[in-house]
């Protein structure tokens, strides 16, 4: 990069660092391409202009290059640009040349803008202005209907070796929107428990809103892909998508949706009272008989169904036949954070029961799993931040003793959080019992001293002496 920036400013005085980086990508760094386009780069114009530039550097492939190759040599070149970097089978199948192997060493050999990179497999990848040329090449030479064919084979491609990027960019340069709403579909759901909700949404932003709108499982995924970041738009395109999905009797897209309109809700931390009718729905749905596809179809729907209860309807008549089917599944599931999140509904809901006597082997199981997650800190907070919520709410209704369990419970998963303690030695004052004030606050001096040798807080202190002073 600094060898490249310094050859620059011999022959361009003065170059913006954002245009410097720019054609440092576009040159890959090429000394000798950057020399040919020196002479047209700021020809009148303020700024780096791709296509203006890049003209020179093509007639030189052109005329210095391709031209000297033979035509069999040609016509594997503008095929295989289609996908870089690109693999001996690879290569081999969307070219149909049994000399694949022989052509790209040959290329990296003799240096003809081809490199070698060893991976898990041998690839080959082209310099990146020849493969746009090689690109402009395929066009010019090949019927638009091969091109278009080249593109698809390349995408999938790409897909089998979950290269997404790449494989989507192909169907839309090919606008092959039946392949691309078929492939988003595939990977829509890998994307979203990797968390790319706005990766999914452009790519689903490619397709024509004619197509889009025709496709109900693609609208599934807008809707479910802008739950976190736009959640009043989630629940206006899942409650759309749930009344198609009724009508073509889909119960597993029925679920799915209703999963997310709860979710989205939630998310928008506006108005819980929505929930009530998606509740309802369910109870209807249930009553008629579920059949989930899958596994974790049901945990998430049970999850949700749990969480929803907890906030809204925590004395909902079919809660006790849902808290028996998620203790059921959470020791059935294998993976870690579904796991863990159906645990901390569980336990929101015997927070608001205020008795934990039969949550404990949970508690036990939870706190376990906290600790071994590599998600532990967000499992750990998220789960609580629930425990706190469901606390105060007792607090506030003066169910101080259930207030209590829930806070010594949170204890359980993390015994330093002082804030649970100052909450249990407050509940414990307004109920006039003073010893358990300072049995709680030597508890709290004795972990902070063997865990981080550290006294407690003023604040608690303030109140340990409001009892004893």
């Amino acid at each position: 990069m600094d060898e490249f920036k310094a050859v620059l400013s011999i022959w361009v005085s003065k170059v913006p660092k954002d245009v410097v980086d720019e054609m440092y990508q576009t040159m890959d760094g090429w000394i000798a391409g950057l020399h040919l386009i020196t002479g047209v780069i700021f020809s009148g114009k303020s700024a780096w202009i791709y296509d203006d530039s890049v003209q020179e550097v093509f007639d030189y492939f052109s005329f210095e290059v391709f031209s000297k190759f033979n035509r069999r040599l040609q016509n594997f070149l503008v095929r295989t640009a289609f996908v870089s970097p690109i693999s001996i089978p690879m290569a081999e199948a969307i070219s149909a040349d049994a000399q694949a192997e022989i052509f790209l060493q040959d290329l990296h050999r003799n240096n003809y803008f081809t490199f070698l990179k060893r991976q898990s497999e041998v690839v080959y990848h082209f310099h990146p202005l020849f493969r746009d040329f090689l690109l402009q090449q395929a066009s010019k030479l090949l019927p638009q209907k091969e091109v278009k064919a080249l593109r698809t084979m390349a995408a999938d491609m790409l897909l089998k070796a979950q290269r997404y990027e790449e494989a989507v960019e192909c169907l839309r340069q090919s606008q092959n929107w039946e392949r691309l709403v078929a492939v988003l579909l595939q990977i829509a759901p890998t994307l979203i428990a990797h968390g790319r909700n706005l990766t999914l949404l452009k790519w689903i932003g490619y397709v024509p809103d004619k197509i889009a709108q025709q496709e109900s499982w693609l609208l599934f995924w807008n809707g479910a892909g802008n739950v976190y970041f736009n959640p009043k738009e989630s629940q206006k395109i899942l409650e759309q998508v749930f009344v198609q999905f009724e009508k073509q009797q889909d119960l597993a897209g029925m679920l799915q949706c209703w999963a997310y309109l709860l979710l989205s809700t939630i998310c928008d931390f506006d108005n819980y009272s929505r929930l009530d009718k998606w509740i309802d729905k369910m109870s209807v749905m249930s009553s008629q008989g579920l059949e989930f596809d899958s596994v974790s179809l049901e945990i998430n729907v049970t999850s949700m169904m749990l969480e929803a209860c907890a906030f809204r309807r925590p004395d909902h008549p079919d809660l006790p036949q849902w808290v028996t089917r998620a203790k059921e599944l959470y020791f059935q599931i294998e993976d870690q954070n579904q796991k863990l999140s159906l645990g901390v509904k569980l336990l929101a809901i015997a927070g608001f029961e205020g008795d934990f006597a039969d949550a404990r082997s949970l508690i036990i199981d939870c706190s376990g799993l906290v600790g071994q997650n590599k998600n532990k800190e967000k499992y750990r907070s998220k789960y609580l931040d629930v425990m706190e919520r469901l606390g105060q709410c007792h607090e506030k209704s003066q169910h101080l003793s259930k207030a209590i369990k829930i806070y010594q419970a949170a204890l359980e998963i993390h015994p330093s959080v002082e804030r649970f303690y100052q909450r249990i030695m407050l509940c414990h004052m307004e109920s006039g019992n003073k010893s358990e004030v300072v049995a709680t606050y030597r508890r709290l001096s004795e972990v902070f001293s063997k865990m981080l040798h550290i006294t407690p807080s003023a604040r608690t202190q303030a109140i340990f002496r409001t009892v004893t002073d």
